[in-house]
C-alpha cells in the first residue's frame, strides 16, 4: 500500500502505525497551503528573511541560500522551516504581488488568457468529463 496520495503527496494512515494524530495532522497542514492557491510572488529567487507563518512563495529558475535546489517549486514557510511542494499539471494559482492568477503547464506557471470571461462567456458548448 502506497504511504501518500498520488496526485497531492498527502501523507495516508499505515494499518499499524502509531500516533495516528501526526499523519493526519501532516495532511491537514499540506491542505491548508494548497487549497485555494495564493503565492506571495511568483518567482522569487531569494527567500525573503522574515516571512509570515504559513505564506507561501513560487520559487524561480536561479534559487539562492535555502531555496538551493528547488527552482520551480512552491515553498511554504512553516513551524521555522520551508516545505517545499511540487505544482501539479492545471494548478491554478493567485500571485498576491502581482494582483493575477496563473497556470501550471509544463512545469511552468504561465498567464491566464487576459480574454479568459470572454471566452467562458461565450462558448457554443461545454462538456464536463463528457463530450459536448
Amino acid at each position: 500500500m502506497p504511504d501518500q496520495t498520488p496526485r497531492l503527496e498527502l501523507p495516508l494512515l499505515m494499518p499499524s502505525q502509531a500516533q495516528k494524530h501526526v499523519t493526519h495532522n501532516e495532511a491537514i497542514d499540506l491542505l491548508d497551503g494548497l487549497v485555494h492557491l495564493a503565492v506571495q510572488s511568483f518567482a522569487l529567487n531569494d527567500p525573503p528573511e522574515a516571512p509570515a507563518e504559513g505564506t507561501v512563495w513560487h520559487v524561480g529558475p536561479a534559487p539562492t541560500g535555502l531555496w538551493i535546489g528547488q527552482a520551480g517549486k512552491l515553498a511554504r514557510w512553516r513551524n521555522g522551516g520551508w516545505i517545499f511542494m511540487t505544482p501539479g499539471e492545471g494548478w491554478i494559482c493567485w500571485g498576491l504581488t502581482e494582483g493575477r492568477a496563473r497556470v501550471c503547464l509544463s512545469g511552468a506557471f504561465v498567464d491566464l488568457p487576459a480574454n479568459l470571461p470572454d471566452l467562458i462567456q461565450n462558448l457554443s458548448q461545454l462538456g464536463v468529463h463528457t463530450a459536448a
